[in-house]
Formats: structure tokens, C-alpha cells, sequence
């Protein structure tokens, strides 16, 4: 991933993660409701986890932005933006457990 230049660029950057986020998670759902024997896709499983941790990378970016005098509004994106995360975090790991569950 090459390092963004401007607050603007990070914003895109974190909209265009978080989009294909939720277009894996998605897949994930449908799976995780359509499975009858429990077994998992590592490779969706992966990917989401690689997307959870660039956005969590975008993340840390915007808050060296915010930490180096950003305004009130970069601030607000942030927060947004971690709220984001933290959320798709939560479902990623209670499908998880769904599938866990499953295996049983």
C-alpha cells in the first residue's frame, strides 16, 4: 500500500477498504447461512482479515493526521471510521463463532 499524500486521500482510502469489506462480508453471511456441515473458506476468511488490518493500517494513519493538528472535522472522521471497523471486527468474529458452533 503506498503511503497517501493528504488527508483526502486517506478518507478515499479507508471509504474504498471499508467497501470491500462489507462486499466479503456479504459473501461471508451467505456462506456462514448456507453451510450445513460447518466447514469454513479460508481463503473469504483470509481476505477479510487482510482487508480488517489495511483498514486498521488507514486507521492509524488518520490518527498520526489528527494527532499532528488536524481539525475537529478530520477528528470526526476518524472516529467515524474506527467505529467502522470495530463494527465489521464484531460481526467477522460472531460469524466465526456461528461457524465454530456448527462444527459441534
Amino acid at each position: 500500500m503506498d503511503p497517501p499524500s493528504s488527508w483526502d486521500s486517506l478518507r478515499k482510502q479507508a471509504r474504498k477498504v471499508e467497501a470491500m469489506l462489507d462486499e466479503q462480508m456479504h459473501l461471508y453471511r451467505k456462506q456462514v447461512a448456507t453451510k450445513v456441515d460447518g466447514s469454513k473458506d479460508n481463503d473469504l476468511e483470509s481476505g477479510i482479515d487482510q482487508l480488517l488490518k489495511q483498514l486498521q493500517q488507514v486507521n492509524s494513519q488518520m490518527q498520526a493526521w489528527v494527532s499532528s493538528g488536524g481539525s475537529e472535522i478530520f477528528s470526526h472522521t476518524l472516529t467515524r471510521h474506527q467505529e467502522i471497523l470495530q463494527d465489521i471486527s464484531q460481526v467477522e468474529e460472531g460469524l466465526w463463532a456461528l461457524l465454530m458452533r456448527m462444527n459441534r
